[in-house]
């Protein structure tokens, strides 16, 4: 309920956001991404976790280290 205030526009970010990982090669690469990945895709399609501050903050802690994570390497 919470999350139709964003409309189609937020529908389509936020699933733009959760898909795109599992189509980039240097992220398919590393088990640890995939399965962060799959597993918060599995719990956005039973739970309303992104509804409070605990979730978001969790799922957008790890994206950004997993980010942050990724351009070390290529930097390296």
């Amino acid at each position: 309920m919470y999350a139709s205030g964003a409309g189609i526009i937020g529908l389509f970010i936020f699933s733009f956001t959760v898909v795109v990982p599992f189509f980039i090669r240097s992220i398919r690469k590393d088990l640890y991404q995939v399965s962060f990945y799959a597993g918060t895709l599995i719990c956005f399609l039973t739970e309303m976790n992104l509804e409070g501050q605990y979730g978001v903050f969790l799922y957008v802690f790890f994206v950004c280290w997993f980010n942050d994570k990724q351009l070390l390497k290529s930097e390296n």
